[in-house]
Formats: C-alpha cells, sequence, structure tokens
C-alpha cells in the first residue's frame, strides 16, 4: 500500500530539509511542501486564501496518491494544531494509503541556532524567531510520532523515518498511538 508520510514542526525545525534528504530514501516517491501552496506577493492570510492553500494542496497529494508511479507522498508544513492535520487528511479522504505522521520536536537552542544560520544566509527574517519559539509547545499535544531532532541533521533524521516507515507500520509509530488509515 502506498505511504503517505506527513511531516510537521515549527518553522526552522528542519522539516523540508528532512524531506528532501528522504525523498530519494523513499523512491520512487514524490514530495509537496505546504510553504509551497502560498507563494504569494503579497503573501496575505485570508480565509478565501486559506481554503484555496487547503484546495490545492489537497488536489495535488490527491494527484501523487492517485498516481501510480509513486510508492510513498511526503508531505511537509508547519502544522501546530491538530486541526491543520486533520484538515489535510480531510483533503486526501476516500483515498488509499498507510499514514505515518512525525513531529520534528527541538529545543528552544537548537532552534534559535537553526532560525539564526538560515537568517545568515539569507533564507529567513529574524521575525519569525519568537513565533518559531512560541508554537514549540503546541507539537507536543498533536497526535503524531515524536522525534527530536536538537542532536540531529536532516540527514539522520530523514534514516530514522525512513527505516521506520519502510518496516510494516513500524513500533516507533505505533508507540506513539499512531494507527493505519
Amino acid at each position: 500500500m502506498k505511504k503517505l508520510i506527513l511531516v510537521g514542526g515549527t518553522m526552522g525545525a528542519g522539516k523540508s530539509t528532512v524531506c528532501e534528504a528522504l525523498l530519494p530514501m523513499l523512491a520512487p516517491a514524490a514530495y509537496l511542501d505546504g510553504d509551497w501552496c502560498w507563494r504569494m506577493a503579497p503573501f496575505t492570510v485570508t480565509e478565501e486564501n486559506r481554503r484555496m492553500v487547503l484546495a490545492n494542496i489537497g488536489h495535488l497529494l490527491r494527484s501523487y496518491l492517485h498516481n501510480s508511479s509513486f510508492a510513498a507522498v511526503l508531505f511537509c508544513w508547519v502544522m501546530q494544531e491538530e486541526e491543520i492535520w486533520n484538515a489535510v487528511l480531510r483533503e486526501v479522504e476516500g483515498c488509499e494509503f498507510e499514514l505515518h505522521k512525525v513531529c520534528l520536536t527541538l529545543n528552544e537552542t537548537a532552534l534559535r541556532e537553526r532560525i539564526l544560520k538560515d537568517v545568515a544566509a539569507g533564507k529567513r527574517e529574524i521575525e519569525v524567531m519568537e513565533r518559531s519559539v512560541q508554537r514549540l509547545p503546541l507539537y507536543g499535544r498533536v497526535s503524531a510520532a515524536k522525534l527530536n531532532v536538537s542532536f540531529m541533521d536532516g540527514e539522520e533524521a530523514a534514516r530514522t523515518i525512513a527505516r521506520e516507515v519502510q518496516k510494516p507500520f513500524g513500533k516507533f509509530f505505533i508507540e506513539n498511538g499512531l494507527t493505519k488509515k
């Protein structure tokens, strides 16, 4: 059965980096970052735009899930509330897949270091720092397998997820209260 791997975490946790590394490990696979659906200028968060972004995410995920070329579909996004995870899953209702939900967690020091590195590289604005730190505790409340990446690089985190995803519904996910779709 095709695997759908949802990867959440606060801004700067390494979701995109992990998914980029995970993609060839799970090949044939496809990868979608929810942020890509928010690329707009000016960046405007309205209810209409939220609905459009979610519909676009759903359309793309369904397309990947229905395509026989892929064994796995990766999706990452800042999903700090259970309702966001559920909204994404509502968009793919009716599709068959084995669901794996992973939340990248990390300590505040590691998060600040990563964001500062991204700011120095021109990838982020410093204003994101405090919002990201404030969201850290929210991820402990979502029903997803937690992977602490404080002392892992993206490649190591991807290898950890790949090992678990390639097992018949890995122990890592079962211990975190997750079940197959």
